[in-house]
């Protein structure tokens, strides 16, 4: 049998509340006849012959509704139309097969079927744990809400509007535009590093730890101090770099003291941008995103950045590092293992000032990271050229300028022919004398010494 069931005004308090299954057969939930509270039902799920004010004969998807005085039953089977004019309403557990129309707010749950986007229209409607078949082609159907709703067949248009999330945030959220374009801009940004907060030392983009929950103070939207460590987190090692997913989600802070592998203290390596003081969050690990690292402050021991490990898919990379750090100490970049530790030889960062030395390294992104040096072979080019560590050069000539050595334990190894135009020569004659051999003129170079 077909049932319509309809909201008229307020007539019923504007909404049926639904409070679950009932066993007709058990009385499981207990009810009493002339018992209950008004527009509070049940839709039968085992049926049975328990007397609720005179009704006996509960078939399965029956509704046991109280009407502020007495237990009424409605016959149960599937529903055809589902009307609502004038404030809100919700139904549930029924099988719908006719069509939803309302002016107030709809909400529909429990078992409805399958609804086609035919049967909704004009109307503010919400659909919760079913399944939804839009069959056709999709009309305009109002203001419709979807919770836990497989949508079976069709095709569903819609102009979205969503939230873009910070670049950072990792879910299953619609990615906007902004959310895109801010994820690529990350890629190529640079990382500023005041290796001096620390003097030397680990640093880390290879933190496997989490769960620390940090809370801070801001001047101008950068962090200038860590009020309380509220939640020491696990897993954790000395020089983690982390960031507080808020703001601009650019702070950089590592991880200065542990209390078993929890977070005890941290240092601020770089403040970030758009921070409101007095907030607090869960700290995350901050991945080696970043194409350009500018390193600052002065060494008072030597210090190892540790890249974000990966595979050969997911953290092969290339960066451009500025070391601009004073202190005779070194700055050897390497790649982590997937316990956050060191691997690999590494590449040793040459000091310089103002970011002249900016010096090109990659990584496979498992196994080490290496210098990337111009491949051997004819070369041609102006301005200063610079190696760090070994460099092979072969074919090279030198037309002009000068060739500088930093190093300390040269070992120098030449084979073949080293060709040099006369205007590169350090060596230039104070003056000719001219001497007369048998009539002719030789003029023989004098050098200073």
């Amino acid at each position: 049998m077909l049932k319509t069931v309809s909201f008229i005004g307020e007539t019923i308090s504007g909404t049926l509340q639904y409070q679950g299954l009932w066993n007709a057969s058990t009385n499981t939930p207990t009810l009493t006849s002339s018992v209950g509270t008004l527009n509070n039902y049940y839709v039968v799920s085992v049926a049975g012959s328990t007397n609720l004010n005179g009704i006996t004969n509960w078939q399965v998807g029956d509704w046991a509704i109280f009407n502020g005085t007495v237990w009424e039953r409605l016959d149960g089977g599937s529903y055809g139309a589902v009307s609502q004019v004038g404030g809100n309403g919700t139904v549930n557990g029924i099988t719908l097969t006719g069509n939803v129309t309302s002016t107030g707010n709809l909400t529909l749950g429990g078992t409805l079927g399958n609804v086609t986007n035919s049967q909704l229209s004009n109307n503010s409607i919400t659909l919760g744990n079913t399944s939804v078949s839009l069959g056709g082609t999709a009309s305009s159907i109002g203001n419709l809400t979807l919770a836990n709703v497989t949508i079976t067949s069709g095709t569903v248009n819609a102009n979205v509007t969503a939230q873009t999330l910070p670049y950072w945030t990792n879910n299953n959220a619609v990615a906007t535009t902004a959310f895109t374009q801010a994820a690529i801009q990350a890629t190529m940004s640079t990382l500023p590093l005041n290796l001096g907060v620390a003097g030397g030392g680990i640093f880390s983009f290879a933190s496997v730890g989490s769960g620390a929950v940090i809370v801070f103070t801001s001047t101008g939207g950068a962090i200038n101090s860590i009020s309380l460590i509220a939640v020491a987190g696990s897993g954790y090692q000395v020089g983690d770099l982390l960031s507080i997913p808020l703001g601009n989600g650019d702070a950089i802070l590592r991880v200065a003291t542990l209390s078993g592998s929890g977070v005890a203290s941290v240092q601020i390596i770089y403040g970030g941008t758009g921070y409101t003081s007095g907030g607090s969050a869960a700290a995350v690990a901050i991945g080696s995103v970043p194409f350009t690292f500018t390193l600052t402050g002065t060494l008072t021991s030597n210090a190892t950045i540790v890249m974000t490990n990966g595979t050969y898919l997911t953290q092969s990379n290339q960066w451009c590092v500025n070391n601009n750090t004073t202190g005779a100490y070194t700055v050897t970049f390497k790649v982590g293992n997937s316990s956050g530790v060191a691997i690999g030889t590494g590449v040793v960062i040459p000091q310089g000032s103002n970011s002249n030395t900016a010096t090109l390294i990659q990584t496979d992104g498992e196994s080490d990271i290496w210098l990337m040096s111009p491949s051997a072979g004819p070369t041609t080019g102006s301005g200063n050229l610079v190696y760090s560590n070994n460099a092979s050069l072969s074919n090279v000539t030198i037309s002009s300028g000068s060739i500088n050595v930093q190093t300390s334990n040269l070992t120098a190894t030449v084979t073949g022919n080293a060709t040099y135009n006369t205007s590169s020569l350090l060596l230039v004659p104070l003056g000719f004398f001219e001497v007369d051999l048998n009539g002719t003129v030789v003029k023989v170079p004098y050098y200073s010494v």
